[in-house]
């Protein structure tokens, strides 16, 4: 009889320490999808914001190309050009498209200008996109294309599902050290995969080397 006791207490206790651990893996499944069902619920809004903040980032650079075009600078030129963005003082440029333009001094106040202005635009846009970017991670976790695509309901339009990366890979230097942390986290967190992650750290490690080590974030695996 006292056996039968013993054995009764015994199957109480393991049935008790199944439920607890039961109670508790369900808890940390709760905390690790807790972001997902965020993202779930304002997927739409989401979404939306984050296609209208890639149309515009890309806007702001096309115009970039289509200026360069209008005053006739080459794309070889416009290359060298894009980093330092140094003042056109030379009149005769070479394009080995067409030879050499020939850009009066009055042509060349007036591009000196438009670079001016689109320097000012772009470093606004790059601040206020990366920002939101950075307030939009935290709160749903990094909307990766695998995420989106995964909630989104319209996944035939791909502007929706399309990964917001290129909006890092643009972040100003003052939000390196923030960005470093929150990258990292969010790829412990599987919620952004090995090629996204290294190619934003290839950005915010100064873009060198020039080839982009898409293996960098495995290093974070250990």
């Amino acid at each position: 009889m006292f056996k039968s006791l013993n054995l009764v207490k015994v199957f109480r206790l393991q049935y008790y320490f199944s439920i607890a651990i039961f109670l508790f893996l369900f808890s940390c499944s709760q905390k690790v999808t807790f972001k997902d069902k965020r993202l779930s619920r304002d997927i739409e809004a989401v979404s939306s914001e984050l296609e209208k903040m890639k149309v515009i980032d890309q806007y702001v650079r096309n115009a970039d190309d289509y200026m360069q075009m209008y005053y006739g600078r080459s794309s070889f030129m416009y290359f060298l050009n894009r980093r330092t963005w140094g003042e056109l003082t030379d009149s005769a440029i070479y394009d080995p498209m067409e030879g050499r333009v020939k850009m009066d001094s009055l042509k060349r106040l007036d591009y000196n200008k438009a670079v001016g202005k689109y320097i000012i635009s772009e470093k606004y846009l790059n601040e206020i996109n990366t920002k939101r970017l950075i307030e939009i991670t935290k709160q749903y976790g990094f909307p990766s294309h695998e995420r989106l695509k995964q909630f989104v309901r319209d996944t035939t339009n791909t502007s929706l599902t399309s990964s917001p990366m290129l909006i890092f890979v643009h972040a100003p230097e003052t939000y390196k050290e923030q960005l470093i942390q929150l990258v990292r986290d969010e790829y412990i967190q599987k919620r952004i995969d090995t090629r996204v992650c290294s190619h934003i750290f290839w950005h915010l490690n100064g873009r060198e080397p020039l080839e982009i080590d898409f293996d960098y974030c495995k290093c974070f695996d250990e």
